[in-house]
């Protein structure tokens, strides 16, 4: 998606680089003319060129303007609809709307293989889809997803026995566990509990841990697996249902 954008001829030479394709030549100096990863700009400028469309744009689409506006994080798009014939309509305004902005949207997924007729191959985001075989995980947004189940489900990132544990590679495996709704955290609290309990000791960050947390973080690893089978439907509504949202927080020692 980046590379889909221009930048202004004045600010081309913010992103200017020194090269040179082997040691015999003379360094060159060249400007990025697009915007360019890993700059710390780079996704709001990227964002904010797709809001722009929809200002110039989006008007004209009854169900596309609306997705562009509100549906994207950077280049992903995730939304939905109540009935099948709006969901392709709003897939098709999409592709549309963003193609007169010079991009093109791939990897499509849904839950409804109707929705997806009348892709390329290459537009499509699971190969099980074009094998009518519709439960194929992705990733949206970092969540896994079974389109055809519609169901949210879980990675382990812990290879048990993996070496000898350390602080550093503790942090790091418990750090890698993405889970930003909260679903599996009656599981990941033990996890946590542990680094309490391991920063409270004095080690390094690549000194072997005492036999108490290595045992417990052994059986951890051993435990976490587990999480793969674990399943959570992804829409959680009846229609025209009444929702409420109770919270609670508790400052326990432990966890609630």
């Amino acid at each position: 998606m980046y590379r889909q954008v221009l930048l202004h001829p004045e600010d081309t030479s913010l992103q200017r680089i020194l090269w040179r394709f082997n040691p015999n030549e003379p360094v060159a100096t060249y400007e990025l003319q697009t915007v360019t990863y890993g700059l710390a700009p780079s996704s709001f400028l990227a964002t904010r060129t797709l809001q722009q469309l929809a200002a110039d744009d989006g008007d004209t689409y009854l169900l596309g303007g609306p997705a562009l506006r509100k549906g994207f994080y950077v280049d992903d798009y995730i939304g939905g609809a109540n009935t099948e014939e709006e969901a392709i309509q709003t897939r098709e305004e999409l592709d549309e709307l963003l193609g007169r902005g010079g991009f093109q949207l791939r990897k499509w997924a849904s839950n409804n293989p109707i929705v997806l007729e009348g892709l390329a191959p290459s537009q499509i985001g699971t190969q099980s889809t074009l094998k009518f075989n519709h439960c194929e995980p992705i990733k949206a947004l970092g969540v896994c997803w079974e389109p055809g189940p519609d169901q949210l489900l879980f990675e382990s990132t812990i290879v048990s026995g993996d070496g000898f544990p350390t602080k550093r590679s503790i942090l790091s495996a418990v750090s890698k566990h993405f889970d930003p709704l909260g679903l599996t955290t009656p599981v990941v609290i033990r996890s946590k509990m542990l680094l309490q309990e391991l920063w409270l000791q004095p080690c390094g960050w690549d000194d072997e841990v005492s036999d108490t947390i290595r045992i417990k973080w052994e059986n951890y690893s051993i435990d976490l697996p587990k999480i793969t089978t674990y399943r959570v439907n992804r829409y959680a509504f009846l229609p025209n249902s009444t929702v409420q949202l109770h919270t609670f927080a508790d400052a326990s020692q432990q966890a609630y």
